[in-house]
């Protein structure tokens, strides 16, 4: 299986998924798909593919998913801009209009993971080392904590509900944050 045939399939399971569980099954409107949903694929497809950068063992197969990944989360991260607003994420806000603190934990957690996936990818780009070491050793890592974070923030409330959840599919944050664990133990074993 090639790395575009994974990505593609990755992509298109993350979006039919999506698909699911939110307008088939639940209550979103079908006219949030094109990007309150996309959305939702995208950052969990992202995140994935970014674990996969992590864990590959060929440097081609690592810089494939680290651009590729890169590019989903810039995509996520635009589309979010969006769509944060009380109209689509009713409890992010208080009765002030302004983020609760919950809400602010998770955007600031998705910022720095951002801004570390982002000098990750330029530091990549540029092809700096010193003195044999790598100046981003553990950026992977902390930019999949970031991740993890990020969503646990956002969704640990409706994680303890499956009674809500449509069609008792789990949600996107909450397969989200089983990702960014399972690739941060698999990192883990392969440095030990």
């Amino acid at each position: 299986m090639t790395p575009r045939f994974k990505l593609y399939t990755l992509l298109a399971v993350a979006l039919a998924y999506a698909i699911l569980r939110y307008p088939v099954l639940g209550d979103t409107p079908w006219a949030n798909v094109p990007l309150f949903v996309l959305n939702k694929a995208l950052s969990w497809a992202g995140l994935v593919v970014f674990g996969m950068s992590l864990v590959s063992r060929e440097k081609a197969l690592r810089r494939y998913y680290g651009v590729r990944a890169t590019a989903l989360l810039a995509v996520h991260i635009l589309l979010s801009l969006l769509v944060l607003n009380p109209a689509y994420f009713p409890r992010f806000y208080a009765e002030t209009g302004r983020l609760t603190a919950t809400a602010e934990l998770s955007m600031l957690a998705g910022v720095l993971g951002a801004t570390l996936l982002g000098g990750l990818f330029y530091l990549n780009g540029q092809g700096q080392k010193a003195a044999g070491r790598s100046l981003r050793a553990g950026w992977g890592r902390a930019i999949l904590w970031c991740g993890a974070l990020h969503v646990a923030a956002m969704g640990y409330a409706v994680w303890l509900a499956p009674e809500t959840w449509p069609g008792y599919l789990p949600p996107i944050s909450l397969l989200s944050l089983v990702a960014a664990a399972w690739y941060l133990h698999r990192r883990s074993r392969q440095a030990a």
